[in-house]
């Protein structure tokens, strides 16, 4: 098992224990938690939370939103004694055209020649934020996180989204954009941060 070293995970890895005592995790399939409400163009990110067992591995998973699909890099994790979970995280942009939009979330797990499959769905409104009156709108630049950067250097690059190299580099990059990791999003405007994780990738690909 793969020991978690993000804030980010760890943070989670609580929160998934405190959902679960309280009954808020769904039993039977995916249960994903995040923000029902965001601004346009603004990024936001949602975690997919599936049960699982020791005995079971991810053989397909994948996030919809706005009606484009993306690749999901989830790891199964032991989250007590006797519960495993599968954890998938993913940072999404809101569209600019206000109104209700739906992220679904599917997986499929395997033991041996057992294959279980579960999705769920999760609403979210995006919504416009009004300026004051008396204020001109502010110009904010909107610079796309580590998760983002990496993706696209990937298929420049001809890496095969959904391999286990894909896989192994987006989660990596997922685990560094806390506040304290080397890829934090709060610098994605900084001059040379897409460089860096280009480096990241570059350096995990060459393992």
């Amino acid at each position: 098992m793969k020991k978690i070293n993000s804030i980010t995970f760890g943070l989670t890895m609580i929160l998934v224990l405190l959902l679960s005592a309280c009954g808020l995790l769904d039993a039977e399939g995916p249960t994903i938690i995040g923000s029902n409400e965001v601004s346009v163009g603004q990024t936001f990110t949602l975690i997919a939370i599936t049960p699982a067992t020791g005995d079971q591995e991810i053989d397909a998973e994948g996030w919809t939103w706005d009606n484009v699909e993306y690749p999901a890099s989830g790891q199964i994790f032991q989250a007590s004694e006797d519960e495993w979970v599968v954890i998938s995280m993913i940072n999404l942009t809101a569209p600019e055209t206000p109104g209700t939009y739906i992220a679904t979330y599917t997986i499929t797990l395997v033991d041996g020649e057992d294959t279980w499959t579960g999705d769920a769905n999760f609403e979210v409104e995006v919504v416009e934020v009004d300026e004051p009156d008396d204020q001109a709108p502010e110009t904010t630049e909107n610079c796309p996180a580590a998760p983002a950067i990496a993706t696209d250097y990937m298929r420049s690059i001809g890496v095969r989204p959904g391999s286990q190299e894909w896989r192994t580099v987006v989660t990596s990059v997922a685990h560094e954009t806390g506040v304290n990791g080397d890829l934090w999003a709060g610098e994605s405007c900084d001059p040379d941060y897409r460089q860096r994780v280009i480096d990241f990738v570059d350096n995990l690909l060459a393992q």
